[in-house]
């Protein structure tokens, strides 16, 4: 009897072998593991040196257990935004970016990704990617040094009124050097605020102590001016950010508000972390930012893979919990339909299979991938 036609046989799985022209034609290549690339935006806007010392010890401490391999890139940000050339190791180089560019409405409006790129100079073909990016074992003791030479932002602020904040900016400046250098590449934009972004495109608050942050009731009411434009620039940034397979994580440590409800969409879509905390002196800020680098050994499977007794074995060896371009996607019957996903994904506009309707979806619908 088939096994198609066994009661026991509830699930049959069926294996299409290839033919020998089709296996000559594409042969098949071990695929190497790529490592990822980390690029730390670091908020320069502090009352106390303390703060900023806990942002660069972490860093610092992380450094020693990533995999050598891997690649890092520096940014740092207050009233303006400032991109770090960590190739150029005869001395501090960085590229300077306005961060008060709300105030030009034509400045403001060409002021894009795109646009961005074209400053910056830099492609993975003209090989200016070692300008920016490193790997471990090349730089790092010069990359600390960088780190130790940071200091908080000397742009005071106006007689009441709050510190300028450049958040937006960075964010959006961090998207586009990740894109021009690394599109494609297992990737992460770590960034480290410190309060809330009062100047330039994705601001939730003005300069003014006068004017207080919206609460919620000022987001359901609509008197929230700031809310709306935020959230829609903070939406394109990460639309931008999943289309070029980068993940966006948030360690924002404050005593006030920091405007997180316009930035998480960030880290939702992009399946980041976000960690909110009083101060980055906190244990909660250093245990949670030591987690996000959490690695584990390699174990031998000797059931699988046999070894010759002759051959070394690297227990050693370890690899960083962390992935990169997952894709979950969904095929059904005709009688089921695909209702939603739950969950820190992103849409990828795949209809392929039966979706609900809009208006009975649960979690992010309209599509079968995710």
């Amino acid at each position: 009897m088939p096994s198609e036609l066994d009661q026991n046989s509830t699930t049959i799985e069926y294996e299409q072998l290839q033919s020998q022209s089709q296996l000559t034609q594409q042969p098949q290549q071990p695929q190497q593991q790529q490592s990822p690339a980390f690029l730390f935006v670091i908020d320069t806007v502090h009352e106390q040196e303390a703060e900023l010392d806990a942002i660069k010890a972490s860093i610092e401490q992380i450094l020693t257990i990533l995999p050598e391999d891997s690649l890092i890139g520096l940014i740092t940000f207050g009233k303006h935004v400032s991109v770090h050339e960590i190739g150029f190791i005869q001395c501090n180089k960085s590229i300077v970016f306005r961060g008060d560019i709300d105030n030009d409405e034509n400045k403001l409006k060409n002021f894009t990704v795109d646009r961005i790129k074209h400053l910056l100079e830099v492609t993975p073909l003209n090989g200016g990617i070692s300008r920016f990016f490193q790997s471990i074992s090349e730089i790092g003791n010069e990359f600390n040094e960088i780190l130790e030479d940071i200091n908080i932002d000397q742009w005071r602020a106006s007689r009441a009124c709050r510190p300028d904040r450049c958040t937006g900016v960075a964010c959006q400046i961090a998207i586009s050097l990740m894109e021009s250098c690394l599109q494609g590449y297992n990737g992460r934009i770590i960034l480290f605020s410190g309060g809330a972004p009062t100047i330039g495109p994705g601001r939730v608050i003005e300069s003014s102590r006068a004017k207080h942050l919206r609460g919620h009731r000022d987001i359901i009411k609509g008197k929230a001016p700031l809310y709306e434009p935020a959230c829609k620039f903070y939406n394109e940034l990460s639309n931008r950010c999943v289309s070029n397979s980068h993940v966006m994580d948030i360690f924002a440590c404050a005593l006030d508000q920091l405007g997180i409800a316009e930035q998480r969409i960030l880290c939702d879509n992009t399946g980041g972390s976000l960690v909110l905390s009083d101060t980055f002196t906190t244990s909660v800020f250093e245990e949670s930012f030591n987690g996000l680098f959490y690695s584990y050994d390699i174990q031998q499977q000797l059931d699988d893979i046999k070894q010759d007794e002759d051959d070394e074995v690297d227990d050693t060896s370890s690899v960083l919990a962390m992935c990169f371009n997952g894709e979950i996607k969904i095929r059904t019957s005709r009688q089921i339909r695909v209702s939603g996903c739950i969950g820190a994904v992103s849409s990828m506009n795949e209809t392929n299979t039966n979706c609900i309707s809009t208006q009975n979806e649960i979690g992010l619908g309209g599509t079968s991938k995710w």
